[in-house]
């Protein structure tokens, strides 16, 4: 199809639709290398295909640009500006997020992506169609793209002439073309990708548009392939990362500042301390700004996806309806270290930075999604509500309120939680006839000892500074189940909720007409002020 008209050339574009329709779908477009001489739309990146973002609910487009020599600075630049202002001029037509582009592109393609990326109206590229439609973009991924033109070491000295009318370094027209000319702190997030071996675009362009990035504040990052020349061929040795986990990165990363067409999970890994750290979260379509975060932690020996079944998948809804973003991460080998130090747990055995991990995950949606830091929630289950039981006592500063499911507080003898003494928040569900979580505590297991639900909930409720007498209310659920709700609600104090699961077991309880997951929702919504 033809996207714009530039001197009488059609240029022209290829879309892929997204296999799952309905929902506006993010956009990824590809812009080909080739030395701004040569190359084709059918010209696929080096590190993934459309259907790998297509199956993820992405649209993806792959478009031509005037080249050299017969076209010169700006054309390209011009061209591919006018694809983005096309794409969100027919938002409708193509069921498309003009308000979620990333893009893609290697060598010259990268150049251009990038100039995409820092550029605004003001750099004087907008010209021709569409003009009362914006060219910015969301994210960039710059794969060995010339960054600043006025350097000497590009490998084919003759592509400069050809394609900017010059081959003098110091002409004005080359730091016009130069994406390091333009950046600034509101430009998009990067990921850039090079070989350290190669010889037609050196590293160095790519290193020095990273710390220019970096060190203006934009959320960049840049990744070295060792053992790699242009285009990630072999040099020297096997490149790594290979090619599949390069795509893997920019799929994760558009995941992240993108997201998918909403109602698909999505996964992430963060770094933290010498450890890769995998989470997987549902970002709705329409997420508003400074949006609440709600951390799940599961169960030992599960992980996050049977945290996300447990919960019936409950928040994917709750959170489409009033805005906020669900987070399941992955225990270390299935556990987190909780309190108890006699846990024989990986997690506590190896004693690993589980408080890091959420730390680093507040850091990263604040970054990628912009959700509010003072409105982090964590729901806990089994093991996961243990360690939502640290997060009480050690990250109230960080955590605006926690619930926990089918636990109690640890006895004194076997904690060892650093408790800072800071009220918060809390809510705590419990079934009365749970094998492996005593309701009036005693030994639990894993061969721990637990306080009773009532002992846990009033440690809180001290803690919180509430002194009233609390209220009880009881609810039929079906059979021999029912709830007791007991609360400390004094005024201007943190609350503390007590259900009693009354012929409950250990698990999140979801049936008849007693809900825990939007229950639990409710208790964290209460205490945002919007």
């Amino acid at each position: 199809m033809t996207y714009c008209t530039a001197d009488g050339v059609a240029l022209m574009m290829d879309l892929y639709f997204p296999q799952r329709t309905g929902q506006l779908a993010p956009v990824i477009v590809f812009v080909h290398g080739g030395g701004w001489r040569q190359g084709d739309k059918r010209n696929q990146p080096e590190i993934l295909s459309p259907a790998d973002l297509t199956s993820r609910g992405y649209l993806y487009a792959s478009l031509n640009y005037r080249l050299a020599p017969e076209w010169k600075f700006p054309a390209f630049i011009q061209d591919v500006k006018c694809a983005i202002r096309h794409l969100r001029a027919n938002a409708a037509s193509y069921n498309l997020d003009p308000n979620r582009i990333g893009v893609i592109g290697g060598s010259a393609g990268g150049h251009l992506v990038a100039l995409l990326g820092v550029t605004d109206a003001s750099a004087g590229f907008d010209v021709g169609e569409y003009g009362d439609q914006s060219s910015r973009v969301q994210a960039v991924v710059d794969m060995f793209g010339p960054a600043d033109l006025t350097m000497t070491e590009l490998g084919e000295p003759e592509i400069i002439p050809q394609a900017y009318g010059t081959s003098n370094r110091n002409d004005p027209i080359l730091v016009q073309a130069s994406p390091v000319t333009y950046v600034s702190k509101d430009d998009p997030p990067f990921l850039i990708l090079h070989g350290d071996k190669d010889r037609v675009v050196p590293l160095s362009q790519s290193q020095v548009l990273y710390e220019r990035l970096r060190t203006t504040g934009v959320n960049s990052s840049l990744v070295i392939v060792k053992n790699a020349g242009h285009n990630f061929a072999p040099a020297g040795g096997i490149p790594s990362p290979s090619n599949l986990e390069l795509g893997k990165l920019a799929i994760e990363f558009f995941d992240r500042q993108l997201g998918k067409a909403s109602g698909g999970l999505q996964q992430g890994t963060v770094r933290v301390g010498n450890l890769d750290r995998s989470y997987s979260y549902y970002v709705p379509a329409n997420l508003p700004r400074h949006a609440p975060l709600v951390l799940a932690f599961h169960g030992s020996g599960t992980d996050g996806e049977a945290m996300r079944v447990a919960m019936g998948n409950k928040f994917a809804s709750l959170a489409d309806r009033d805005g906020f973003v669900a987070v399941y991460p992955d225990g270390y080998k299935n556990s987190w270290n909780d309190c108890r130090k006699t846990l024989p747990l990986p997690a506590n055995v190896e004693n690993i930075d589980d408080p890091g991990f959420v730390r680093a995950l507040i850091a990263r949606f604040q970054t990628d999604y912009g959700i509010s830091p003072s409105r982090v929630f964590a729901i806990g289950f089994s093991n996961g509500a243990q360690f939502v039981y640290r997060l009480a006592l050690e990250l109230a500063d960080e955590v605006a309120a926690v619930a926990a499911v089918s636990a109690n507080l640890p006895t004194d003898d076997i904690s060892d939680c650093r408790a800072l003494g800071k009220p918060i928040p809390l809510l705590i569900m419990t079934g009365t006839a749970d094998p492996t979580n005593p309701y009036n505590g005693g030994s639990a297991a894993h061969g721990t000892t637990v306080r009773s639900a009532q002992a846990t909930a009033e440690y809180f409720a001290k803690l919180n500074g509430q002194t009233g007498t609390p209220k009880t209310t009881h609810q039929a659920i079906s059979g021999s189940i029912s709830v007791d709700r007991t609360l400390w609600n004094d005024a201007g104090q943190r609350a503390v909720v007590l259900f009693t699961i009354n012929g409950g077991a250990h698990g999140v309880p979801k049936s008849g007409s007693f809900d825990g997951p939007t229950e639990i929702w409710n208790f964290f919504r209460s205490l945002i002020a919007y």
